[in-house]
């Protein structure tokens, strides 16, 4: 018969096959044990079992003497992780009010309850779990940091995404004693200037 195994599949041993069990000691002693398959052959695999050191209990098996072990579900994963900054959407009595702005200091998965719990601190600075749709994620902001020269107090263009990029763009092209102070860009309000022109006549 063909295998029904592959390689990496977790398996336990039964020791059945053609409906007896094997009647040699050794055997009888890795029945329920663990293992995983190493080398799959067309009529026979190795495995190798679970805390043995030696190795050599696992070569030249049939592989009707194993079960396969379904493979553990995936966890699902939660849509916050530690550093996120996240507001309260769902309050939680009055130290968790509608609107509270917090970092995501940990989460963990609870699987009796099925539910990720996000570690914050409330509004009395305690540290506590709560369930994730109790929060939303506030949207990271974009830094942008660029370069003012002293002389003018003219920002320069185009902006640049971290200080040390600003700092090579200035050894590149930066003039001789000029005097500089690399600051951030921060963006407060986006407008669109309308200038309506028109002719008025004159008496």
């Amino acid at each position: 018969m063909s295998n029904k195994f592959k390689i990496g599949d977790r398996v336990k041993f039964h020791g059945v096959r053609n409906g007896s069990m094997s009647h040699h000691g050794q055997n009888k002693g890795l029945v329920g044990k663990l293992a995983t398959v190493k080398v799959v052959g067309r009529t026979s695999i190795d495995v190798e079992f679970d805390h043995d050191n030696t190795g050599s209990l696992g070569r030249g098996w049939f592989p009707e003497r194993f079960a396969l072990v379904p493979a553990a579900p995936a966890k699902p994963v939660s849509k916050f992780k530690r550093g996120d900054k996240v507001r309260v959407i769902a309050e939680y009595g009055h130290t968790l009010p509608v609107g509270h702005e917090a970092e995501v200091l940990g989460v963990e998965f609870d699987e009796t309850e099925g539910v990720h719990w996000v570690r914050v601190k409330d509004i009395r600075g305690f540290e506590g779990g709560f369930a994730e749709h109790r929060f939303e994620l506030i949207p990271p902001v974009k830094r942008m940091f660029s370069f003012m020269d002293v002389s003018n107090s003219l920002i320069a263009a185009p902006f640049r995404r971290t200080v040390e990029e600003v700092e090579e763009f200035l050894v590149k092209t930066g003039r001789n004693g000029q005097r500089v102070q690399i600051v951030e860009v921060l963006a407060v309000r986006a407008v669109e200037l309308v200038i309506e022109r028109k002719l008025s006549e004159v008496l």
